[in-house]
């Protein structure tokens, strides 16, 4: 503690460099793992904590240098080292995991993912000042593992980290989640963990499989806000052996959608998994959408339905899909509904929200009837689904969409808008639509160009 104490007090004035008018060192780069401003030092601001302990620590050591010159060239030094380390130590990220991932190959572990995917929440509400923080987001990973090598382990530990990249080589990153602690007497339990523990008394041998559960700590909801130009997930297992001790394996870099924060197409193939009795089954669906750990899904019966991802299977690496093609066609024996486009705005037909966090998604839509004399409108009904489950009426103070109370000669449509309401953190799935003769359809108006709004460019 004492030989380090001289290094303190330098920390501890840092911040008297500037007034020592040393104009050609760099400007500090950030190193708190986020996507840093080209103009603005956040360095200091990483070390404020540690700088006010030191600033005591310096004081009862015998109060500050009486020797100003000497002291400022001491402290320039102190800080260009500090910046160069920093750097060094911010570009190495990309050579760090480059290194691991060549590691993946020789790793005694057979690995297969049942599902990945990003979790969590973002904040929500019209007005900043009054929204509450959110949970953040993290990265789950579910699979099997299989031991190939020769030792036999007796204790296993999952490691590793969720990752942004952001350009060449910065990086945001979230370290594994080992411990929860809740309960009235705040009791822990694992999270990232192996469903059959590896022990002593049941130590893992070659050939046996064990399932486990992967998932990194939170990073802020800030960023719900961007989207990074890779995210990764990377799973590092620790072992100890009887012949070898310890020994780290890089075991996956699983790829995360970003997109899955606020919404994802995805036009796949999954399964859903339904327990029978003593064992679980795997049943065929069509995946259509994914948000934050939740995938929408059209079953083998017909039915449509949100379902958890825990309560699904996924062959590879789930698959982005592209936003709707429109026109976006449904029909029944004498209705026709066709949606054009979606857009988005702050105001439209005189309306718009006070809530500076609330936008409008507008449907061009068109319904033409086909049967014999007039049809009327009376009936037609719409809704859109903004997030899972979440579903929104047209704003009737907007003035100019479609007129519901007209009649349509056969052979004859009638076009308009409907408007309806969307947090930047929503982006619209798919528009309900109820005819006049009762068939109830579902168009997809997906679109990735839909939120959020507030992402930095």
């Amino acid at each position: 503690m004492f030989k380090r104490l001289p290094y303190l007090v330098f920390l501890s004035v840092t911040l008297l460099v500037a007034a020592c008018g040393d104009g050609d060192a760099p400007p500090p780069t950030d190193a708190t793992n986020a996507p840093a401003s080209k103009n603005k030092s956040t360095l200091v601001e990483k070390a404020a904590n540690f700088i006010q302990k030191a600033d005591s620590i310096a004081t009862l050591a015998g109060g500050p240098n009486e020797d100003p010159e000497k002291e400022c060239r001491i402290l320039a030094y102190c800080e260009k080292r500090c910046v160069g380390e920093c750097i060094n130590e911010e570009r190495s990220r990309a050579a760090y995991f480059k290194a691991k991932k060549q590691k993946i190959a020789g790793s005694p572990f057979e690995i297969k993912i049942l599902r990945s995917y990003v979790d969590g929440s973002c904040a929500r509400g019209d007005d900043p000042n009054k929204r509450k923080s959110s949970s953040g987001i993290r990265a789950v990973v579910e699979g099997t593992m299989t031991y190939t090598g020769q030792d036999m382990l007796y204790a296993a530990k999952l490691e590793g980290e969720m990752y942004l990249r952001f350009g060449a080589d910065r990086f945001a990153e979230a370290h594994v989640k080992e411990v929860s602690y809740g309960g009235y007497y705040g009791r822990s339990k694992p999270v990232s963990r192996f469903e059959r523990e590896i022990r002593g008394a049941d130590p893992w041998v070659k050939g046996e499989t064990r399932e486990f559960h992967w998932e990194s700590r939170s990073l802020s909801e800030a960023f719900c806000e961007v989207m990074p130009d890779e995210a990764k997930a990377y799973v590092e297992l620790a072992t100890w052996g009887l012949n070898k001790g310890r020994t780290d394996h890089p075991i996956v870099f699983e790829t995360l959608h970003w997109e899955e924060v606020i919404g994802m197409a995805l036009r796949q193939q999954i399964n859903v998994l339904k327990k029978q009795k003593t064992e679980t089954i795997e049943e065929p669906a069509d995946a259509i959408y994914s948000q934050l750990g939740k995938v929408l899904v059209t079953r083998l019966t017909g039915k449509t339905e949100w379902l958890k991802r825990s309560s699904t299977a996924q062959a590879g690496n789930i698959t982005k899909g592209p936003s709707a093609a429109f026109p976006v066609k449904a029909s029944s024996e004498e209705w026709k509904v066709e949606v054009a486009g979606i857009s988005h705005a702050k105001e439209f037909g005189g309306y718009a929200h006070k809530g500076e966090d609330q936008f409008l998604a507008i449907v061009d839509i068109s319904v033409a009837f086909s049967g014999e004399g007039e049809g009327s409108l009376k009936g037609f009904a719409a809704r859109m689904e903004t997030s899972p489950g979440k579903w929104q009426k047209p704003i009737t103070k907007a003035l100019g969409q479609i007129d519901t109370s007209e009649s349509i000669a056969s052979g004859s449509s009638v076009s308009g808008k409907l408007v309806f309401s969307r947090q930047r953190f929503e982006r619209p799935f798919r528009l309900e639509v109820k005819s006049p003769d009762k068939n109830t359809f579902y168009l997809d108006v997906f679109d990735y160009k839909m939120g959020p709004e507030r992402a930095p460019k």
